[in-house]
């Protein structure tokens, strides 16, 4: 079973995409058969720019910021997307969110941890990836932290490990795929905030 304290997983801060992935790695390796639980990655953002659009570092707010409370840091925030877990229950019983960001318990119970996140984000939406879908696709150089104006370094201190990139991924930072919800047929399904809190209730 995964470890169910924070502490115990790499966390490194403004790099959410690669919190999750290397927290699913875990997940599918240590995969015990008859497991009664399925595990998904979640982006949520609120960037919609057209079917197959590129989207640009600076874009992605394109539908506004998503307004995210009971943060790590306390009181609430705005970002332009997230990413948690979740740990899906197959037989009757509590699913769990994991986020590393938040000043909710860790892993918290699905239904608080969206009634208390989201409660004022209407816009937001959710693409509700499983888990080793995520793992295979998802890519990210990490070119979108750089600094701007070409002076070189990252905005914040990146992982001490080498950029991710799924063996199916297309691209080395298709991170924009995933955050665009107007790209439907990319990884995952597109859920609005009352379509996941029912997919996790």
């Amino acid at each position: 079973m995964i470890s169910r304290r924070r502490e115990d997983h790499l966390y490194t801060h403004c790099y959410c995409e690669e919190n999750i992935y290397k927290l699913l790695q875990k997940v599918v390796d240590q995969r015990i058969s008859g497991d009664e639980c399925e595990w998904y990655a979640v982006v949520i953002s609120a960037c919609h720019l057209g079917p197959g659009a590129k989207v640009l570092p600076g874009k992605w707010t394109a539908g506004g910021f998503v307004p995210i409370d009971c943060t790590r840091n306390g009181g609430s925030c705005t970002w332009d997307y997230h990413v948690i877990a979740v740990e899906r229950k197959t037989t009757p019983g509590t699913s769990f969110v994991f986020d590393f960001d938040t000043g909710l318990t860790f892993p918290c119970p699905f239904p608080e941890y969206i009634l208390r996140s989201f409660g004022r984000s209407p816009q937001a939406c959710f693409r509700v990836v499983p888990a080793q879908e995520y793992l295979d696709t998802m890519a990210s150089d990490r070119s979108h932290m750089m600094k701007p104006g070409g002076t070189g370094g990252y905005s914040m201190v990146p992982p001490p490990y080498a950029p991710i990139r799924g063996p199916k991924a297309t691209e080395a930072n298709n991170l924009a795929s995933f955050i665009n919800m107007d790209n439907v047929d990319f990884a995952g399904r597109v859920m609005t905030r009352d379509e996941f809190f029912k997919f996790g209730a």
